[in-house]
C-alpha cells in the first residue's frame, strides 16, 4: 500500500509534483499520474488501480480542480471511505484561491495560498502528521543552477510579480508542422474518447436507469448510444477527419438520435488545431459557449452538457 494518491488537475501539475517531492523526501510513499501512469496504459483502470492502492487521497484545490469533470469521482471516493473523517482519508490542499462547496467544503484543508517555499513545506508536513518537521534540503527555486537530476522547484505565486523581459529579441525559427498538428489532434481524439468513455461510465453508476453503448469503430472513430429506462435518447460519433485528403486532420462531431455510424458527410461540431505565436490549441467552429474553450477537459464539458440535455427530454 501506498500512502498517498495525488489528486489534481493538469493546470496544477507543478503543485502536485512539489507536494509529491516533499511527502517522499520525508518518508512517505505517493502515487501521482505524472510520474505513475505510463504511455500506453488505460487512464480510467490506472486511476482505479491507484485509488485502491493509496491508504489516504490529497485533492490539490484550485478553480481548475474544482470545474474538471474527471476529478469528483477521485475525491468522492475518499470521502465514500471515510465520511466522518476519522481516518482522514481525504486531505484537501488548496493552493490556489477558490471557494468550496458542498460535501468538499466540510473537509477542513491545508491552506498554501500566498505562503512562501519554507511556509508552505512547513504546513504541508506539520499538518500531514501533527509534530514531525524533518529539515531537508529544499529543491531548488525555478531558475537555479542545479541542472543534475533536477527536482520539482516550489510553484511560484506570479501574481504581481515584475516579470522583467531580455531586451534582446531571441527569433524562433522552428515552424510547427502538418504531423506537429496530426499528432495533437490524434492525441486529443484519444483523451475525448476518454473523457467520454468515463462520463458514462460514472453516469451509469449513479442512475440506475441510465445506460449506454460504446463502440470503437476503428482507430479513428468511436460511437455512443445513449439510453434512459431503455429508451434510446441519444446518440455521439466523434472521428477524425480530413475533408480534403491532405493538410492537417480535425476532430468531427455529430450527436442526434439518428446518427449514421457510416456516413460522415454531416456533423455538428469540428475541431481544429490552430497556431499562434508558435503553440497549438484547439479550437471548436460552431459553438457559442467556445470562446475560452481551448483544451480537450474545457471542449469536454460543453460537448457533455449538450449530449445529457437531451436526455432530460
Amino acid at each position: 500500500m501506498k500512502d498517498f494518491f495525488i489528486s489534481y488537475n493538469k493546470a496544477d501539475r507543478s503543485w502536485a509534483e512539489w507536494i509529491a517531492w516533499q511527502l517522499e523526501e520525508e518518508g512517505y510513499s505517493t502515487i501521482i499520474q505524472a510520474w505513475d501512469f505510463k504511455a500506453g496504459s488505460n487512464f480510467v483502470l490506472e486511476m482505479d488501480k491507484a485509488l485502491k492502492e493509496a491508504r489516504r487521497v490529497i485533492a490539490v484545490l484550485s478553480p481548475d480542480y474544482l470545474n474538471a469533470l474527471y476529478t469528483y469521482p477521485e475525491w468522492a471516493t475518499a470521502f465514500a471511505q471515510d465520511p466522518t473523517g476519522t481516518g482522514r482519508n481525504l486531505i484537501p490542499v488548496r493552493v490556489k484561491d477558490c471557494k468550496l462547496s458542498g460535501l468538499l467544503s466540510q473537509v477542513v484543508y491545508i491552506d498554501l495560498v500566498n505562503c512562501s517555499e519554507a511556509e508552505a513545506k512547513d504546513k504541508l508536513l506539520s499538518e500531514i502528521k501533527i509534530g514531525r518537521q524533518k529539515p531537508t534540503k529544499p529543491p531548488a527555486f525555478p531558475g537555479g543552477n542545479d541542472i543534475i537530476n533536477p527536482k520539482p522547484t516550489f510553484p511560484e505565486n506570479k501574481k504581481g510579480k515584475d516579470n522583467k523581459k531580455s531586451f534582446i529579441d531571441i527569433p524562433n525559427f522552428k515552424k510547427i508542422t502538418d504531423l506537429d498538428k496530426n499528432k495533437f489532434i490524434a492525441e486529443n481524439f484519444d483523451a475525448l474518447s476518454k473523457l467520454l468513455e468515463h462520463a458514462l461510465s460514472e453516469t451509469k453508476i449513479k442512475n440506475p436507469n441510465f445506460d449506454y453503448t460504446l463502440e470503437k469503430i476503428n482507430p479513428r472513430k468511436i460511437f455512443a448510444s445513449l439510453y434512459l429506462d431503455g429508451n434510446l435518447k441519444n446518440s455521439i460519433k466523434i472521428w477524425m477527419d480530413n475533408e480534403i485528403g491532405f493538410g492537417t486532420d480535425s476532430i468531427k462531431i455529430l450527436s442526434g438520435r439518428r446518427v449514421q455510424v457510416n456516413y460522415d458527410n454531416s456533423y455538428n461540431e469540428q475541431i481544429n488545431c490552430e497556431v499562434k505565436e508558435d503553440k497549438m490549441y484547439l479550437k471548436m467552429l460552431f459553438s457559442f459557449k467556445s470562446d475560452k474553450a481551448n483544451d480537450i477537459e474545457s471542449i469536454f464539458n460543453i460537448i457533455w452538457s449538450d449530449l445529457v440535455e437531451h436526455l432530460r427530454y
